[in-house]
Formats: C-alpha cells, structure tokens, sequence
C-alpha cells in the first residue's frame, strides 16, 4: 500500500505582484548553491532563502521614451558556467517591456545581471533592438550553456510573438555578445505559433507552442540539432517537463499538457536516423481541476501538477528507466496520490528541495512541505 502523503504550510510571503518563480545556482567556494527566487512586474528578485530583495529596474541603463512610461519584467531565466578564468559565472537574462501611459506596450528590449556568491547584482548588458523585432512582445526565453566547440559558453534564446527566435552566444571571458542568425528550422518553427513553455537535459531540449504543438529535438555534444519530431495536443501548452533518465541517452521521457489538459507522459527514442514517440502515461483526474498550470517534479518518486482551481494533484512518476517503477505498464493511467487544497490558483511551482515546494499565486508565495505518513497499524 502507498504511504500516505503528508502536505502542509511551512511558510507564506505575500510578496506583491509576483509573477515569476525559478531557481537559481550561485557558486561559492567551488560549490554551487540552489536558490529559489521570484519576481514581479515592477522588477524586484527575491531570493527567499535569504529573504534578500534586489531591484533590477534600479540597475538599468535604459532610459525611458517618456517621463509616465513604465519598465515591466516579463520574463527571467537563469544559468551558471564555468568562464575562461576558471571561475563560475551565473547570469540571470531578463525579458522587459517599455508601456506608455495608457499601458500599451511600445518596445522590448533585454538585459543580462550577474550575481556573486555575496548575492550582489550587476548588470553586465543591455541589449536594445533597433529594427522591426523592437516592438514584438517576447512570449518566453531561455538561457543554456553551450559546447559547440566556439568561444561560446552560453546560449541566450529570445522566443518573440509568431516570429524566428533572437539567439545570443556569450563568450568565455562573460563580456561579450554575438548574435546569432536562427536557423531554417527555427524560421520555419516560428510559422505555427509562438514558444511559450521550454525544457532541457542531457542534450535534448522540447518546446510547447500556444498552438498546441510539443516539438523535441536532440543534440550532437557540440549542441548541434540532429534531429527533431512534433506531437500535438488540444490547447495551448501549458506543461513541457524533461524527466530524469539515468540510463538511455538514446531515450527521453517528458511531462507534457495543454490548458485543458489532460497531462501525460511520452517518451522519445532516437535510432539511426529517425526518432519515435510513445505515450507512456496518463494522470488521471489532472484535467478535472479547471486549467491546467504547471509542474514539478520533487525527486525520483513525486511529482505534482497545479492547477487554476487551487488544486495541486501528486503523482508517482513512471520512469521506465528505474527499476522501481519496471512494474508501469506502457500507457498506464497513473492515479493521485494525494490533492492538496491551496483555495487560490496555482500561477507556478518549483521544487525546492526533494520534499519542498515553492508554489506562486495571486496573493504571494507558499512554501509547503511534503512528508510520507506510514501506516504502522
């Protein structure tokens, strides 16, 4: 019988106009420390395990069009690597929009901060566009080390509304930007919708589109595409989660749903030159909540889904390459585990730890603890 699950509040901060949430590694003494932060529109990044709050908008260069504009973030990814000198560079690359008084957005524009071990910020550049890019809304971005061999060690990907991602390779020595042309693949990507949800591990990256569309794609260990397949689900995609693989290179599972759900589990295969996708799993009862928001994956034997109802649903994983779980059958319902009631809708999850997680909603954030309760009866 499964241990019953065991979900209470270990802390709330109502932190104001919230809309961002992630994690971040900072290095320290030849070790990297997992931060959880969040962000709001105004721009302020809060690491809440130190409580420590840093206003990015104060750190800008960018000047207003007009005296009543406002700056808003909209977006923010993070990533840590190793620099020529040796040493651990973490950036944060955020996305911001410039609206008029009438708030109607009037320009986009870009900029990456570093942040040392003494949790102190600096913003490193400013990137503003000057063509017909300058107005378009960016839906998401990502930024990811890279190893194609070039001076390159990261890649910072800007995903605009129905248009070819912006991509910007940052050298070794952390101070300099090139862009880079998309390719054809992503120019022709770009036609069906706009990226608005992203995952990567281990050489293999999907994106969810708003039109329902998951597209997976593989790397060469220089992070050259090799191959890619789509698959398509009803509604925008709300959901795109790599699951850990401990085994396969070959093979990778994912977490996947639109708004209306319901969630499930694929796993794609890469042989000679063509890549397979099975479904493995259905999370029963995950599209009964209203709209499906979001995921985390705690540890090897939890993960959760949040959705716009409040509830938060936890589920046994089916990694088929662990042996625990050798007992899933292929296209199985997996069934919950346990609902958690949060009374306000789930905007986004994180894990904290193997048995924390961090969810967001519009009144702040909740930190809750997940524990198993055995029945020694």
């Amino acid at each position: 019988m499964e241990p019953e699950i065991e979900v209470t509040l270990q802390h709330f901060n109502p932190f104001e106009n919230s809309s961002l949430l992630g994690f971040v590694e900072i290095a320290s003494d030849g070790l990297r420390k997992r931060f959880t932060y969040s962000a709001n529109f105004n721009g302020e990044f809060l690491l809440l395990e130190t409580s420590r709050s840093i206003h990015l908008n104060e750190l800008l260069n960018v000047k207003k069009t007009d005296e009543e504009d406002a700056h808003e973030l909209l977006h923010c990814s993070t990533a840590t690597a190793t620099a020529e000198d040796g040493k651990d560079l973490t950036l944060i690359a955020t996305v911001w929009t410039e609206i008029n008084k009438f708030c109607i957005p009037i320009r986009s524009f870009f900029a990456l901060f570093t942040i040392d071990s003494n949790l102190e910020m600096k913003l490193l550049k400013e990137i503003q566009l000057e063509d017909e890019n300058s107005s378009s809304q960016v839906a998401f971005s990502s930024i990811l080390p890279f190893s194609n061999g070039s001076d390159a060690i990261l890649k910072w990907t800007l995903y605009p509304n129905s248009r070819p991602p912006l991509v910007y390779l940052l050298n070794k020595n952390g101070n300099t930007i090139v862009k880079q042309e998309a390719d054809e693949e992503e120019i022709e990507k770009a036609t069906d919708g706009t990226v608005i949800r992203s995952s990567s591990q281990d050489h293999w990256q999907a994106l969810g589109f708003d039109c329902g569309i998951i597209s997976v794609t593989r790397f060469d260990k220089h992070d050259i595409p090799l191959i890619s397949k789509s698959l398509k689900v009803s509604g925008a995609v709300s959901i795109v989660q790599i699951l850990p693989n401990n085994s396969n290179e070959q093979e990778m599972s994912v977490l996947v749903s639109s708004v209306i759900g319901p969630a499930t589990v694929w796993t794609f295969r890469h042989e000679g030159d063509k890549m397979t996708a099975s479904l493995i799993a259905t999370l029963h009862g995950s599209q009964a909540h209203d709209t499906v928001c979001c995921a985390a994956l705690l540890n090897d034997n939890l993960m959760a889904i949040g959705t716009y109802a409040g509830k938060i649903l936890f589920y046994r994983p089916p990694l088929q390459s662990h042996s625990t779980y050798s007992h899933i059958p292929i296209q199985s319902n997996l069934q919950v585990l346990t609902v958690y009631d949060a009374k306000l809708p789930i905007l986004a999850m994180q894990a904290s730890s193997p048995n924390e997680i961090t969810i967001l909603t519009n009144c702040g954030i909740h930190q809750l603890n997940i524990s198993l309760v055995s029945d020694d009866s």
